[in-house]
């Protein structure tokens, strides 16, 4: 499956940003994301838990679009960008996937604009 992610040039989602201060927002994401939309993997009850070796993403674009929803300028203001992925995910509740980066396959990536103008001219084709 396509796995969608909004990642920093290091990797990092922007839950964890806060770690290396890459992220200035960090800390409100997850403050505003602290309900049963935006679950974390242990509240799930489809996904349970989350592996050390796991990263989060979205299994669709929509999902995507809606998880960080009012959030995506601040994102690309710190530099984030959509990332896609052919993986193997576990999917819970409103689209959550987690996956291991090691083992799939970058499709590629784009900036939040051009993924937002994207999507919604409906041209977003990330097909493996």
């Amino acid at each position: 499956m396509i796995v969608y992610r909004i990642e920093g040039h290091n990797g990092i989602g922007p839950y964890q940003a806060y770690e290396d201060e890459s992220f200035r927002y960090a800390v409100s994401l997850c403050v505003d994301h602290s309900d049963d939309a935006h679950s974390q993997p242990r509240g799930d009850d489809l996904l349970g838990y989350i592996d050390a070796n796991e990263f989060c993403g979205l299994d669709s674009a929509q999902a995507l679009v809606d998880w960080f929803d009012g959030w995506f300028d601040r994102l690309h203001a710190d530099d984030f960008v959509v990332t896609f992925w052919e993986a193997d995910a576990r999917v819970g509740r409103n689209g959550q996937a987690l996956f291991i980066k090691s083992a799939s396959t970058l499709l590629g990536s784009m900036s939040i604009p051009s993924f937002l103008r994207d999507f919604y001219s409906g041209k977003l084709d990330v097909a493996a």
